[in-house]
């Protein structure tokens, strides 16, 4: 959190400048050096004044090595939304529970990709507790903050992605009167994410192209906002490709997507 001034030439003395409240990610100084952009944990970026004053301590031996910051406060900050520091998965493997920076509770439907609740400041415990049910399904995805929003992870192996299924009827997919079918969480997420990405006409569509049919597909329970961001990335982490869902009907995008997409998944969201 303290950010030094050090002297190349001397590089055993430093001059603490400022303190951050949070640990620094990254910093940039203004093109004149009169000033430092300062980006931290937190979401708010600062802005702190270098005065010439600044520069010239830097040579004083008696201010070298200090243990108080020369610069008390920023002069000016870009305030960032809350992130979220803390969450929990309901039994239902569909609903998050989840604790903001602002200590403001909210819930998040995982299925249809957005929040759904939001329950202000209040005892984030209290809120999972009452909202448990006496259910059983298998963990079918991951979850991660390092963005400082909710990051949903779906993939082959454990947990794989495509062992939760459910009754459509029982979950509220499908009203009480439907016939008894039982759905897969995973794949309808994936369709849903993919379902603008058109798909391939073969010679035995060509009849259907020719009236005008639609070569996308719908999921027939719900759809995901078309912001929500879609990203494809190696095992490891790499970044492949990255996309919002609407855009996946985009003739560039739907080349990449072909290049990108792994084949278990276009037998989930394409194929069926």
């Amino acid at each position: 959190r303290n950010i030094y001034l050090t002297d190349l030439r001397h590089s055993e003395a430093h001059l603490l400048v400022c303190r951050e409240t949070d640990p620094v990610l990254k910093m940039i100084l203004t093109p004149e050096h009169s000033g430092l952009w300062v980006a931290t944990s937190d979401s708010t970026i600062k802005h702190w004044c270098l005065p010439n004053r600044i520069m010239s301590m830097s040579a004083d031996h008696h201010m070298q090595n200090n243990t108080e910051p020369v610069l008390r406060n920023h002069d000016y900050a870009i305030k960032g939304g809350p992130s979220i520091k803390t969450y929990e998965v309901l039994n239902d493997k569909r609903r998050v529970v989840t604790k903001d920076t602002d200590d403001n509770v909210s819930i998040y439907d995982v299925l249809k990709a957005c929040k759904i609740e939001d329950l202000g400041k209040i005892e984030f415990e209290k809120a999972v507790d009452t909202r448990q049910q006496k259910v059983f399904v298998p963990n079918w995805f991951n979850v991660d903050l390092k963005t400082g929003m909710l990051t949903i992870h779906l993939k082959q192996e454990t947990p794989d992605c495509l062992s939760a299924w459910v009754s459509a009827r029982e979950t509220g997919l499908a009203p009480d009167d439907a016939l008894e079918q039982k759905v897969n969480y995973g794949g309808l997420l994936l369709q849903a994410l993919l379902e603008h990405w058109p798909k391939p006409y073969n010679t035995e569509d060509e009849s259907d192209v020719e009236q005008g049919a639609s070569n996308t597909r719908h999921n027939e329970y719900f759809q995901v906002p078309g912001h929500t961001p879609v990203i494809f990335s190696e095992e490891g982490g790499r970044t492949l490709y990255r996309l919002l869902a609407r855009d996946a009907g985009g003739e560039t995008e739907g080349v990449l997507l072909n290049e990108t997409v792994p084949s278990w998944v276009v037998d989930i969201a394409v194929e069926k």
